[in-house]
């Protein structure tokens, strides 16, 4: 007799970076520290409640004056995936909409960020 095994679906939050967020009220050297420590080009960002206002690029906290704040420079609209969606959903989203990264909600709030390489190491895994 055979057995077969069923798969649970990868979820976004068995794989994702989380507590990966920037403040729009946050200095640029800390946000550049954040995309350092945890090598993404694009960070999420939120308002004080941790409600997403868009992704901030390494391209423009480079730009901006080291003093600067997140709100100096521009915050770029960006889709989200819910913490709780499945994997396959977050890659067509990225590949739909042409981004690397997108910020991961729970319950309307940033909770961390999936990138491609992300999705990509599930597969090779």
């Amino acid at each position: 007799m055979t057995t077969t095994s069923v798969q649970q679906p990868v979820l976004v939050r068995d794989l994702m970076k989380p507590g990966v967020r920037v403040r729009f009220d946050q200095p640029l050297g800390e946000v550049a520290m954040a995309m350092l420590q945890h090598r993404l080009d694009t960070v999420p960002v939120c308002d004080r409640q941790g409600r997403p206002l868009g992704v901030v690029t390494c391209q423009a906290v480079t730009s901006g004056r080291p003093a600067g704040r997140v709100s100096h420079v521009p915050v770029s609209p960006a889709p989200s995936i819910d913490a709780g969606s499945d994997l396959t959903e977050a890659a067509q989203v990225m590949l739909g909409q042409r981004f690397d990264s997108l910020p991961v909600l729970d319950g309307g709030e940033v909770v961390g960020a999936l990138t491609r390489a992300d999705i990509v190491s599930a597969f090779w895994d």
